[in-house]
This record gives structure tokens, C-alpha cells and sequence, in this order.
């Protein structure tokens, strides 16, 4: 999973919290909640076969 070559720091600004999804854990907790929202948490996941080219990131919110 992921690809070494990229180099992606997480960081914090005003309460939210930005991190690029890249292993397997946090791919599957991203699908999990893609599924939650578009999908109205039917069986599975939300994985697509644009999950394989393009980079997922998340951003969440953080307690101060």
C-alpha cells in the first residue's frame, strides 16, 4: 500500500487535522466512512477503481 516515493508530512491549522491515506488501516477506515455517507452504510465498502491511481487524503476535525 501507499507509494514510498511520496513524501507527505500530516499537519494541523485551525482545528482540523490533514493526512494523507496510505496504508492499510486508514484506506479501509476512509472507505468505511465513504461507504457510511454516500452509501447509507450498506455491506461493504466505498473503495473505487480511482482508489488505486489518485491519492486520498482526510481531514479531520481535532479537539483543542
Amino acid at each position: 500500500m501507499g507509494r514510498p516515493e511520496l513524501q507527505f508530512q500530516s499537519f494541523t491549522r485551525g482545528g482540523l487535522k490533514v493526512e494523507l491515506c496510505q496504508t492499510a488501516r486508514s484506506l479501509g477506515q476512509l472507505w468505511q466512512f465513504r461507504n457510511a455517507i454516500f452509501r447509507g452504510g450498506m455491506q461493504g465498502d466505498d473503495r473505487d477503481i480511482w482508489d488505486e491511481t489518485y491519492l486520498n487524503f482526510c481531514i479531520k476535525a481535532i479537539d483543542k
